[in-house]
């Protein structure tokens, strides 16, 4: 049998609709520029058994990355094996990926999350994986994922085949995955989102007035239907028309606009959200430069927290049954109130403020005294090259 030799390839695995943005965001052009043979892999058709996700243009980053789209677990494990003795998968959002392939074939991986706490609804979903634990406020987003990697031995297969790498955003307390991949190495690292404050030369906040949502494109996400998440219009255009009275109360009570900041991979049809402005890739400087934030569930609330802008998080029925388990995590890490669109009123008597609460969130889930001054893929290249 062949012996593993030293890394020349680093692929990328993604089973996300992998945007330009998310190609900055997964820091492509570092691993090319580091000298690696470069590679995406889209398992979305492997992974889901819905076709939601369009394949990613073999030309879309110029030839410069080769890009390869599968359409079948035979397929990709082919080329597993072809990639068996000199590769390495960077396996972005381990739990939900193609995970049991690359055990089965051997290919070296390391897994990978840059998310904050919803980073920790990913990490212990994982050990449900291998321990069998189904909390409540897992199942409800991922039973169908869970009895499907039950089915698959996954558990077993990561434990035969570890990954070389764990990277986090989070410390070891609340890592439960660490117990079960015990050869694996440990890298806690910061989140992903800090990068953007590392690069900006001017770090102080602003507030310019206006009062920020950060849409998630509910109900027409286009990853929605790989979820089984499936939406009425009558369902979005409520949606849409609760955050209309909400924005609408919330101007007349600051005497502030409310801008959108856009999904990045968001399609507006037209006046989703009455005249108001939305704006698409700006979502850093417009929570820096914002009085205070609505929203959801997002990974931006590194932003926030960051820049110490109040927040509230909204929620109506609908919400809980698909992303109840992120809203949950976030509500009970922080301790603030959810302010339910449907049953609520004076929105302003949920805004959330407490400094010890936002340190304490950086400190736990964002920023590590060890990589805070260096980029989370120059940490991630400098582990591989000891590899």
């Amino acid at each position: 049998m062949q012996k593993l030799g030293p890394i020349k390839r680093i692929i990328t695995m993604t089973n996300e609709w992998f945007t330009k943005e998310r190609y900055k965001r997964n820091c492509i052009d570092m691993i090319r520029d580091a000298g690696y043979e470069t590679e995406i892999w889209n398992v979305n058709k492997v992974v889901f058994s819905v076709e939601a996700i369009p394949d990613i243009p073999n030309d879309l980053y110029r030839g410069e990355v080769t890009v390869k789209n599968f359409k079948s677990r035979e397929e990709l494990r082919e080329e597993l094996r072809k990639c068996r003795y000199d590769s390495l998968i960077l396996n972005w959002y381990a739990d939900w990926s193609a995970t049991p392939e690359i055990c089965t074939e051997r290919v070296r991986y390391c897994n990978m999350t840059g998310a904050p706490v919803l980073g920790e609804v990913w990490l212990n979903n994982l050990a449900a994986y291998y321990e069998k634990i189904t909390p409540i406020n897992i199942i409800r987003r991922l039973y169908k994922k869970i009895q499907f990697i039950k089915q698959n031995n996954n558990q077993l297969l990561i434990k035969k085949w570890p990954p070389i790498y764990n990277f986090a955003a989070t410390p070891a307390e609340y890592m439960p995955i660490y117990r079960f991949t015990p050869k694996s190495k440990m890298r806690f690292i910061h989140a992903i989102d800090y990068d953007k404050y590392i690069l900006d030369e001017n770090k102080d906040p602003k507030d310019e007035g206006y009062i920020l949502f950060i849409d998630q494109s509910w109900g027409t996400h286009p990853e929605d239907k790989s979820y089984n998440w499936i939406f009425s219009e009558n369902e979005v255009e409520f949606y849409y028309e609760l955050m209309r009275k909400l924005f609408d109360l919330l101007e007349e009570y600051y005497n502030k606009k409310v801008i959108i900041a856009a999904h990045p991979k968001a399609q507006y049809c037209g006046k989703e959200y009455g005249d108001r402005e939305i704006r698409q890739f700006q979502t850093y400087e417009l929570i820096k430069n914002s009085n205070f934030v609505i929203f959801h569930a997002s990974t931006t609330m590194d932003w926030i927290f960051l820049f110490e802008k109040p927040c509230l998080q909204v929620i109506y029925d609908k919400m809980n049954k698909y992303m109840g388990s992120d809203m949950y995590n976030i509500k009970s890490y922080c301790g603030l109130k959810t302010f339910d669109l449907e049953q609520d009123s004076n929105p302003w008597d949920y805004l959330f403020y407490d400094r010890l609460v936002y340190q304490r969130y950086l400190r736990d889930f964002v920023v590590t005294d060890e990589t805070d001054k260096r980029l989370f893929m120059e940490v991630v290249l400098d582990e591989i090259s000891k590899i």
